[in-house]
């Protein structure tokens, strides 16, 4: 997780993104850590597991809202 953080603030430096995926979000970390990156970009998250989808539309709620946020099992 960390070395995905820190790459998406090397992405961040270099490129405005529009929509990102997160598939296999767990907890959500990653998806929220891209939402205040870019904060205009809609974003797609999605685990196989319901109870991780959950766990990561309450992390989003707790951290700024779900607007722009796409949540799917699957």
């Amino acid at each position: 997780t960390q070395g995905c953080l820190q790459l998406l603030q090397h992405i961040a430096k270099r490129h405005h993104v529009r929509r990102y995926a997160d598939i296999g979000c767990g907890t959500g970390v990653l998806s929220l850590a891209a939402r205040k990156l870019w904060p205009q970009a809609q974003g797609v998250l999605g685990d196989i597991d319901a109870e991780a989808v959950g766990v990561t539309r309450q992390n989003a709620r707790a951290n700024g809202g779900t607007g722009r946020m796409a949540f799917v099992t699957g």
